[in-house]
Order: C-alpha cells, then structure tokens, then sequence
C-alpha cells in the first residue's frame, strides 16, 4: 500500500508492479475544511495562525484539483469519501473497486 500526497497518479500509472491496483481517495472543500481546522483547532487559534492554516487548506485544495484531474484524465479509481463511512465500508468500496478497475 502506498498513501500520501506525494503519490502522484502520472507516477503511480507508469508502475509495472503486478497485482498492484491503486486508488485515490477525496473529500470536498467542506469535509477538508473541517477535519483541518478540527485538528489544528483553528477556532483557538490566533489571527497568524489562522492565516497559516488557511495557506495550506487552499494549498491542499488546488493540489486535490490537479491531482483528480490526472486520475480522471488517466481513467484511475477515484472514490469520493465525502459522505461518512464505517472502515469496513470504505475497505470493502475500495477492493470492490480495485476488483471492477485493477488499472
């Protein structure tokens, strides 16, 4: 399993591995919005920091843009888990979709 930022579908496509299926997951601005300023208790914080958080969610957000427009434009597996999901859920959506999709 490979997870992060730094994995770049463009990279991920060109991979020879076998038995090696990838997908992308996202969530919409509201859901990033919140968990980020959830985790960095953006409410607590002062106007400098606020700034700050607010720098990296708009760098967060146009990141997620170029990068889905890649997976799409590549036809990778995307799932958007915008909508709360047990962890069960979401695994068995994932394999379900590596098993319809394996790229």
């Amino acid at each position: 399993m490979l997870e992060g930022s730094g994995v770049w579908p463009a990279n991920v496509a060109r991979l020879t591995t076998p038995y090696t299926p990838a997908v992308w997951l996202s969530a919409n601005e509201r859901v990033l919005a919140a968990r980020m300023h959830c985790t960095s208790r953006y409410d607590d914080l002062p106007a400098e920091g606020r700034y700050l958080v607010d720098k990296f969610l708009a760098r967060s957000l146009g990141y997620q843009t170029r990068m889905l427009a890649v997976v799409d434009q590549l036809a990778l597996n995307h799932l958007d888990v915008t909508e709360p999901r047990s962890p069960e859920q979401l695994a068995n959506e994932i394999l379900d979709s590596v098993t319809t999709h394996p790229g």
